[in-house]
């Protein structure tokens, strides 16, 4: 006999045993006795095929303006149904990037708040449970310009008793009929509203409709986790003029939508609100634009109006088709995907009373249907049982077999054979591919139906950031020329709420001996990293991660070492705490106040190689008012030509050339509104203006000159016949700023004075020496608190017709008054003209303008002068 060994798909013959050998067949088997015979076969193992290119981007590649607050996210996967794919992500702002994070499963990657105006770059490789892995290709994007704050939020709390079950990836509505804080501050096209959980993160959200004239609005908020035992809470932040849209429609609806109308277009495509692109074309001259349930809605005339969407249903063995309908007489089909008694529709039924549907052969339906009334109308399946609801009360069920999807268009308002026409309007089409759960259509009935007892919303907060903040990076972000001797690196990191953090530092290449990390930081806290070796010409990458136990933030900075010192041998960064400049400034003049051995033992003893640069390397006009080159201690004001409260000022501070002739320019510090200049610092002799007024100062009775001050030396007024008298600095001026430091004590009195015959402005402590006051001519005011033997930075500001006296950059007390009349008579710094009003104490620093300095101006002077060394951070020293 004849056997034959044939090896099915996925196997192969792998030769006989027994009473037959080899590998051939077939084979002739002589049967004389009894024989036992095996035909061996083998398992072909499966081919493994590589994961899927990495595709679909967000934010898409090339894309500019994008959010400081972006999540990105791709699409994955493997074409072999049964591998397990994981990814690495690699992100930075240089090319290549680095990888961030390895083996994740989610195709999402959250980057923490990102910087201003900075070009990232970013790939994704994918891997399967095999180790087979595909790269995806390089992507860049670049965020929004800086200064994007956003200034207001407010909260909406989500009534739990309003959601039938907990719930995932919940598309809400937020519907408010009108907000006048959002038509005051947000932008008219609402570019900058956006929606966060309480913690901070970002939610994905479409805006169907806003009105900047009532700040109506309709958005949807994609919220991962509705909780139906507790309240959500989340944020919808706004007032941003310069934000980008923040809108994520796609990202709003769960992958298991199919497609999303909110019909809400006044003519032309009804577009799909997922990513499937199952867009609506409007047929019959249909009416798109009436009031809907939700927003705006189509009106379908019963006679051949009509929108028809490509395809949606093929092979789906679950479904749900959902719709709100305000039926008229005559209305029928609604939503149908339907052909030659295959496939599923819904309509109201020829007895308008009910809706029917179908599925294939089987149907059902629910009663109570009233003529002109919305009804929210759903129908599911689940592969076995379909459920239609009314409201999302008790829904009517029924056994039936699964649909045979017909290869057809899907319509609304009507079906392909066309005679069963809706009348009446439509609003909010869903097309899901499962069976919706019960409290999933309830917890939706319940927000779109009264979305006001849904969620409440709070008054209007000025928004004060959750998460930790990393600041005050060194070397700045994207630096260059980087000293190879710099120590460390650094960054201030700040809570708003001043919980404790803990951080995590890593660089590329590695040059700080691993991750570095630490617990329990204060805010405030600048956080120094030791560096341990770097070489020349390389890009480092440095990435810090700063946590408060709830919310977090990422933040990835580089800079570049120096390829070979410059001329000038050494030189320091400083970094200028942009949250301590009020406002935004222009030549402003620093303080830089700071004992450094470094200068004291490379700088000229003189300090004429010391000058100040701007991150351009533009030289900047400044003055030195102290060296000590003994101790390093330097005072040096420095003009900086733009001063941002937005983000941090970078200037260096150059030194180490002992050929270098003298570097200052101290005109050129002090702005053209200033009239006088005077430190006080002098020990004796003419107290030199430093602007180019020559508003010198001479002093009279035995003055003290040699005292320290409170920003370095200063003079003592005795309270007998000591004082400064300076040439007219004031004639015909509608505007001015007086302004100085004292340090009053008993029987202190005039301090700043151009003053005669009840005419011009004096500055004195009061007869009572708990406050300081102020003449303008006929007019006084004051401000008190004043504690003898205490440092005060004083302001007199007048406009042209307010008044207003600030004590230590505090609220200010404003007044209305003419302007002054300026006497032909000298200032006086110290007494006035009539003498017997002379000040006890200590003046210094002495300023007069001819502008009135703003809030801004002279809080940041106060911040600066009180406390430099928090307005700002010195790095370490460099190669020049």
């Amino acid at each position: 006999m004849k056997l034959w060994a044939n090896a099915s798909t996925g196997s192969t013959f792998a030769g006989w045993s027994g009473d037959l050998s080899g590998l051939i067949t077939p084979q002739t088997l002589t049967m004389n006795s009894n024989k036992a015979v095996t035909a061996n076969f083998t398992q072909i193992p499966p081919t493994n095929n590589p994961p899927n290119t990495p595709t679909a981007p967000v934010p898409a590649n090339g894309a500019t303006n994008v959010s400081i607050n972006t999540q990105l996210s791709w699409t994955g996967g493997d074409p072999d149904g049964g591998d397990i794919v994981s990814y690495d992500v690699y992100f930075a702002t240089t090319n290549p990037p680095i990888k961030v994070i390895s083996n994740q499963s989610a195709t999402t990657y959250n980057a923490g708040i990102l910087a201003y105006n900075t070009h990232y770059y970013w790939t994704i490789v994918a891997w399967d449970n095999h180790g087979a892995s595909t790269a995806g290709p390089m992507w860049s994007f670049t965020t929004e310009q800086q200064g994007s704050t956003w200034l207001y939020r407010k909260m909406i709390t989500i009534d739990h008793k309003k959601i039938a079950e907990s719930l995932t990836d919940f598309p809400v509505m937020i519907k408010l009929t009108s907000d006048s804080d959002l038509s005051s501050h947000a932008q008219d096209d609402a570019d900058d509203i956006y929606f966060t959980y309480s913690n901070g993160a970002r939610l994905a959200h479409e805006i169907e409709y806003y009105s900047s004239g009532t700040g109506g609005l309709v958005a949807w908020v994609k919220v991962p986790n509705l909780s139906s035992t507790m309240d959500t809470v989340l944020y919808m932040y706004y007032g941003n003029p310069s934000a980008s849209n923040q809108e994520n429609i796609e990202g709003t609806w769960d992958n298991n939508f199919l497609a999303v109308h909110h019909l809400a277009e006044t003519s032309g495509v009804a577009y799909d609100s997922t990513s499937n692109n199952n867009d609506g074309t409007s047929y019959g001259g249909l009416n798109q634009d009436v009031q809907g349930r939700i927003d705006g809605a189509d009106f379908f005339d019963g006679s051949n109006d009509h929108l028809t969407v490509p395809q949606v249903y093929a092979s789906q063995t679950q479904f749900t088709l959902e719709a709100w309908i305000y039926p008229q007489i005559g209305a029928r089909y609604f939503i149908s995907q339907w052909s030659n008694f295959k496939g599923v529709f819904l309509q109201v039924g020829y007895n308008p009373d009910h809706i029917e549907w179908y599925i294939d052969g089987a149907s059902g339906g629910i009663s109570g249907i009233t003529l002109n009334t919305w009804y929210h109308i759903v129908l599911t399946y689940n592969g076995t049982t379909a459920k239609i609801y009314k409201n999302a009360g008790r829904p009517n069920s029924q056994i039936c077999n699964a649909p045979t999807w017909p290869v057809q268009d899907l319509f609304i308002g009507d079906r392909s054979a066309g005679s069963r026409q809706f009348h009446g309007v439509i609003d909010e089409v869903r097309l899901s591919n499962i069976a919706r759960s019960r409290g999933w259509i309830i917890t939706e009935y319940n927000n779109q139906n009264d979305s006001s007892i849904f969620f409440k919303i709070g008054n209007e907060e000025m928004y004060q950031q959750e998460e930790p903040i990393i600041s005050n990076e060194e070397p700045s972000n994207g630096a260059i020329n980087v000293s190879i001797s710099m120590s460390s690196i650094r960054f201030k990191v700040t809570d708003y709420q001043n919980d404790h953090m803990n951080y995590t530092v890593t660089m590329v290449p590695d040059s700080i001996g691993g991750p570095q990390s630490g617990a329990n930081i204060d805010s405030g806290t600048t956080v120094s990293i030791p560096i341990i070796h770097l070489d020349y010409t390389t890009i480092y990458i440095w990435h810090v991660n700063v946590t408060d136990g709830v919310h977090w933030t990422n933040k990835t900075f580089t800079f570049t070492t120096e390829s070979e010192p410059g001329p000038w041998q050494y030189r320091k960064e400083i970094t200028i705490n942009h949250t301590k400049v009020a406002a935004d400034h222009t030549n402003f003049p620093v303080l830089i106040h700071i004992t450094d051995p470094d200068l004291a033992s490379k700088a000229q003893q003189d300090g004429d190689d010391i000058y100040f640069a701007d991150v351009l390397d533009t030289k900047l006009n400044h003055e030195i008012e102290s060296y000590n080159s003994t101790s390093g201690e330097l005072v040096a004001w420095v003009n900086v030509p733009v001063l941002s409260v937005t983000q941090d000022t970078i200037l260096y501070l150059y030194y180490g050339n002992p050929t270098a002739h003298n570097q200052e320019n101290v005109e050129g510090t002090w702005d053209n509104h200033f009239l006088a200049v005077h430190h006080l610092a002098e020990t004796s002799g003419v107290a030199y203006d430093s602007t180019s007024n020559n508003n010198n100062g001479t002093p009279y009775g035995g003055l003290n000159q040699d005292v320290a001050g409170r920003i370095d030396g200063a003079d003592f007024f005795d309270g007998s016949n000591d004082h400064l008298t300076l040439p007219q600095v004031y004639s015909s001026q509608t505007q001015f700023t007086l302004e100085a430091w004292i340090y009053p004590q008993v029987g202190a009195r005039y301090f700043i004075s151009q003053w005669s015959n009840f005419h011009g402005v004096f500055l004195q402590v009061g007869y009572n020496p708990d406050h300081i006051e102020w003449y303008i001519d006929g007019a006084s005011g004051g401000i008190s608190g004043i504690t003898l033997n205490t440092w005060y930075h004083i302001v007199l500001t007048y406009n042209g017709t307010t008044a207003k006296i600030y004590k230590n950059a505090g609220r200010p007390n404003s007044q209305i008054c003419n302007a002054p009349t300026w006497p032909a008579q000298d200032v006086f710094i110290g007494d006035r003209s009539a003498g017997n009003r002379q000040f006890q104490g200590v003046v210094d620093e002495v300023r007069l303008s001819n502008i009135a300095r703003s809030n801004g101006w002279i809080t940041t002077e106060y911040n600066n002068q009180n406390n430099p060394l928090s307005f700002y951070s010195i790095g370490n020293e460099e190669s020049g």
